[in-house]
């Protein structure tokens, strides 16, 4: 005789044991998941404090304010001199007195923002830096690189430590004094909006409006980026090409501007110089947005 085994001397509830295994597994996801998300926001949290720290330390932002009288406004005056009509003129007469418009100068405040890099002992953190980017009333403020190819700083931060942001860094192959017909600029699209995580803002009118200029402070010079367009691409754009010549890089302007989502008054000169900020952009893994900017 066989003894009688376990099974059929119990009856399982088959079930409710299917659902307890699914309550652990579920609770087993939930607390993966939010060990993912502790460490993204934790990461998020280093990057932005190692920055802000750089900029306190090696940078400083002033803003001059100067006036600019050549917005006119109209004042009101009577065409007809008193001295001429008398000191008598009645009521009836000076109701006839048709006004004139007469332009007037006023003043109209305008602001700059001044950069002071400290490059010497920005460089004795890493060589590898060439510049800082600034864009006021944004998050934007950070050393931009230039490595040995374009990966080097891709998940790597100035002090060269792994982190998801990375660095902002220019292509490899371009002149590292911005002295190229057009610059490439990468910076991460952080979820935080972080890095290059507000170009996308670009999309719309009223955002360029506020934020119509950015800064880019060299060792040797400090100039001012006139923001020219914005729109999505791919990594296979004519934007990411290097022009050769004064007319190439006019071509180029002119595409940038038929694509933009913005609408800029600017006019490009022999001489300008572009620079061009890359982020990705949602959609397929060569999507990008790009903010094209005039180097003055």
């Amino acid at each position: 005789m066989f003894k009688k085994g376990f099974f059929d001397e119990y009856e399982i509830d088959w079930k409710n044991l299917s659902i307890l295994v699914s309550i652990i597994a579920l609770i087993g996801l939930i607390g993966f998941s939010g060990y993912k998300l502790y460490r993204i926001k934790n990461e998020y949290k280093i990057s932005e404090d190692l920055y802000e720290n750089i900029a306190e330390e090696f940078v400083v932002i002033e803003t001059e304010t100067s006036l600019d009288a050549s917005s006119p406004t109209t004042t009101t005056q009577n065409s007809v001199d008193p001295s001429k009509a008398g000191a008598e003129t009645t009521e009836a007469t000076k109701s006839n007195v048709e006004p004139t418009s007469v332009p007037k100068p006023v003043s109209k405040s305008v602001s700059k923002s001044v950069l002071s890099v400290d490059f010497d002992k920005l460089k004795n953190k890493n060589q590898d830096v060439v510049a800082w980017l600034y864009s006021p009333g944004t998050v934007i403020n950070y050393p931009v690189l230039q490595g040995s190819d374009n990966n080097q700083y891709l998940r790597t931060t100035l002090e060269g430590k792994r982190q998801t942001a990375g660095s902002i860094f220019i292509d490899y192959r371009n002149d590292k004094a911005f002295g190229d017909y057009n610059t490439i600029v990468y910076g991460h699209n952080m979820k935080n909006k972080s890095m290059f995580g507000s170009l996308s803002s670009y999309e719309k009118q009223s955002y360029y409006e506020k934020h119509p200029v950015m800064y880019l402070a060299t060792p040797e010079k400090t100039y001012e980026i006139e923001l020219i367009a914005g729109f999505k691409t791919t990594t296979e754009s004519e934007i990411y090409t290097q022009p050769s010549n004064f007319e190439e890089t006019k071509a180029l302007y002119a595409t940038a501007k038929n694509k933009s989502s913005f609408k800029a008054s600017s006019e490009i000169q022999e001489g300008d110089r572009l620079i061009t900020l890359s982020t990705c952009s949602n959609g397929e893994d060569n999507s990008r947005y790009v903010v094209v900017g005039k180097i003055k």
